[in-house]
């Protein structure tokens, strides 16, 4: 048996993942509840804490209003890139997972 695996889209010029597609065609603003939104702000805060050693609200705050606006991956990145530089990405990458595992139960 042969597989061919497409890890790439091209979409209005730009090559995505279809990890990204599937978050930008998934509208976590609508979606996700008071109580789910909660979950992420915790989980935010211990991330945030986590990576750069301390509580930084900016970030937090930052993030969550990212996801509120159902920003897809790469806007979150962009967003998040002013404040995170390098360990954007990443962060981003686990915020994203978070994002699944909530909506998925």
């Amino acid at each position: 048996n042969r597989y061919i695996v497409c890890i790439g889209v091209f979409v209005q010029g730009k090559n995505i993942s279809l990890i990204d597609l599937f978050f930008s065609l998934c509208n976590w603003k609508m979606s996700l509840s008071k109580k789910d939104q909660e979950e992420v702000r915790t989980w935010l805060v211990a991330a945030v804490a986590a990576m750069l050693g301390y509580p930084e609200s900016t970030v937090v705050n930052a993030a969550l209003s990212c996801v509120q606006k159902g920003m897809d991956r790469q806007k979150t990145c962009d967003t998040l890139g002013k404040l995170l530089e390098d360990s954007a990405p990443s962060f981003v990458n686990q915020l994203f997972l978070k994002l699944e595992e909530i909506k998925s139960g």
